[in-house]
């Protein structure tokens, strides 16, 4: 995590709170399960990385998130410095082919070299990402005359800077059922209003253009993508660079490899809308400007009461969150923002009147 701690006391959290945690983390609390063991409350981001769900205390069932610290509203400080593009440029976009070559990746970014991605059935990730790639770039400058479009592999230029990048993978399961297509963006985010209207506009053009399903299990490893990464690594991207990550499919499921072999062209023309429309937008909005603190998602309750928090477009409740937790990586919907959900390492949902944004 690039937080600092945030030092909480009791008196900043208020006597609401306070009951609500006596509760949880006392034996029996809140029908806290007998098997669970409770976890600390007020945990620093580093603790509570190392908690299981069998640390966790449960409401009838489901686990509790303690709450945990970390520092809001602190200074975005990345490894480049910032750099905006000219408006009066022609666009530029950078479309990186997931994996490929990826035993050049430079010393920082040693652990990933060799690493192919999936494979299923005799198709490799790369190949149909290549193949995509190559179509979208071809399909974007016949739409939009004296576009720049960046074919990248693994490597991502040091502060690499475009007016929009997107990263092209292929996903992998042990269970063949599982199909679908995902867009993310990073939890590293300076700028993440525009990189929630990159990610709406993604999807509605690929789906209307597709007939394609969503899958919802975005994972840490999407959100936390080497290349949004410019707290952490120099091979990475601008702060004032929209950017996604897009997982067209499960090359070991059937009907999406199928889709993914035979519709080349179509998935092609999916992406190359959806840049072209946000390309549109984005030229009617003026400069980039990143955030110099980046904002929080405040979850509250009445009276310091837990939290629900929703599997994505079901009522089923997945976890309950401490009401005055903090939370550093969100992305807002219509009526509900999608969050992180640490020691389950995955996400869910909260209502958007449980929460408020904070920081600027």
């Amino acid at each position: 995590m690039f937080r600092r701690a945030k030092n909480f006391s009791l008196k900043q959290v208020g006597p609401g709170l306070i009951v609500a945690i006596i509760l949880l983390f006392q034996p029996g609390g809140l029908s806290a399960s007998p098997e669970a063991t409770a976890a600390p409350s007020l945990l620093t981001s580093e603790q509570i990385a190392y908690l299981r769900l069998e640390n966790l205390a449960q409401v009838e069932g489901v686990p509790v998130l303690p709450l945990y610290s970390i520092q809001p509203e602190i200074v975005y400080s990345n490894l480049h410095g910032s750099i905006s593009r000219n408006p009066k440029d022609p666009p530029k976009v950078g479309i990186q082919i997931g994996h490929f070559q990826s035993s050049a990746l430079p010393a920082e970014l040693a652990s990933l070299r060799g690493s192919q991605g999936a494979n299923a059935a005799g198709y490799t990730e790369i190949e149909i990402s290549q193949d995509i790639a190559s179509l979208v770039q071809i399909l974007l400058k016949q739409e939009i005359p004296g576009i720049q479009v960046d074919l990248l592999p693994a490597t991502v230029p040091v502060n690499y800077s475009a007016d929009l990048f997107l990263a092209l993978h292929c996903d992998w399961s042990n269970l063949p059922e599982v199909n679908g297509f995902k867009f993310a963006r990073s939890r590293y985010s300076a700028i993440p209003a525009l990189d929630d209207r990159l990610l709406k506009v993604l999807y509605s053009n690929y789906e209307a253009n597709t007939g394609r399903a969503r899958e919802a299990g975005l994972t840490i490893n999407m959100t936390g993508y080497y290349a949004f990464n410019n707290l952490s690594f120099q091979y990475s991207l601008s702060t004032t660079t929209p950017g996604a990550i897009m997982e067209m499919g499960f090359l070991t499921s059937l009907t999406d490899r199928t889709f993914l072999v035979n519709q080349r062209s179509k998935v092609a023309s999916a992406i190359t809308t959806g840049i072209v429309a946000f390309l549109k937008e984005q030229k009617q909005s003026g400069p980039i400007i990143p955030y110099g603190h980046l904002p929080d998602l405040v979850l509250k309750a009445p009276a310091g009461d837990l939290v629900p928090v929703y599997e994505g477009g079901s009522n089923k409740v997945i976890a309950y969150v401490n009401s005055g937790q903090y939370l550093a990586y969100f992305e807002p919907q219509e009526d509900y923002f999608t969050i992180w959900l640490p020691v389950l390492n995955r996400l869910g949902q909260v209502k958007a009147a449980s929460a408020s944004v904070t920081g600027n």
